[in-house]
């Protein structure tokens, strides 16, 4: 069995009972688990968890210590949604496809029923319509046609996915 070693000097200003709390909490974030394995209930993990600015600061600081120790960060997270969404795309999965698409969202921050939100000036917007239906009738009669606007194509998905072979 591997030994752990904790070496995290907030631990030392904290009693015994918290202290083995903070460890066991931080192993699977699973509260009433730890609180279980000192001997209290959920509730009162919850509490200590919640209202114990030495039980914050000391799990904060063990987990920015993990996030040291490990290379992954938002950057390799999204990468790898990204990587999981085109793979279970490609194999059907249209679920796991779906699941690693929210997850980029969140990551990115997208709202996609932001446009439910925002508050359009209906008169603005008019008055750029009839701007551009009258520079469309000026292109028309000056002879211009319609100026083409390429998209730039999507990358495929082999060449996001990394080689595993």
């Amino acid at each position: 069995m591997r030994e752990a070693k904790i070496d995290f000097p907030v631990l030392g200003t904290l009693s015994a009972r918290r202290a083995i709390f903070v460890v066991e909490l931080c192993r699977d974030f699973a509260v009433r688990r730890a609180a279980e394995c000192v001997g209290r209930s959920a509730e009162w993990g919850y509490s200590l968890m919640n209202n114990d600015e030495q039980v914050q600061a000391a799990i904060l600081g063990i987990v920015k210590e993990r996030q040291k120790s490990s290379d992954i960060d938002a950057d390799w997270l999204l990468k790898e949604a990204v990587a999981n969404h085109f793979i279970a795309r490609q194999m059907g999965n249209v679920g796991a496809s779906n699941a690693a698409l929210l997850l980029i969202a969140r990551l990115k921050q997208v709202d996609a029923l932001a446009s439910d939100k925002l508050n359009v000036n209906l008169d603005v917007d008019k008055e750029v319509i009839k701007r551009l239906n009258s520079g469309r009738t000026r292109a028309a009669l000056s002879g211009i046609e319609d100026a083409i606007i390429v998209a730039p194509t999507p990358p495929k998905a082999l060449e996001v996915v990394p080689n595993f072979i």
